[in-house]
């Protein structure tokens, strides 16, 4: 996802949280832990942007539809993977910072 400089704040925002959470998803060692859970994860965060932004581009989204969309999207994401972690696929040793995190700890 490559970020351009005349997006608005509020998509722009967005669609950094969306490119934070497609890296967390796309580390080898998370990717691994959440096995067939994360195949492909990265590469449908990048489609469903792809999708929004065109709306946005043409049009049909509004700069503020188009960040909750994604801000949206993001959330039911990260909402899956705290159910992961909640039933018991990770040791209590793997914690992830869900919220916007750059970095995967690894066992």
């Amino acid at each position: 996802m490559i970020l351009e400089s005349e997006y608005p704040a509020a998509l722009k925002g967005a669609l950094e949280q969306a490119a934070s959470l497609s890296r967390q998803l796309a580390a080898p060692d998370l990717a691994a832990r959440l096995g067939l859970w994360a195949i492909g994860r990265s590469e449908e965060i990048a489609r469903f942007v792809e999708l929004v932004v065109g709306d946005w581009r043409g049009g049909a989204l509004s700069d503020r539809a188009a960040a909750a969309e994604l801000e949206s999207y993001v959330r039911t994401l990260e909402g899956a993977l705290r159910e992961r972690l909640a039933a018991g696929h990770f040791s209590p040793g793997d914690a992830l910072p869900l919220s916007r995190a750059t970095a995967v700890r690894s066992s």
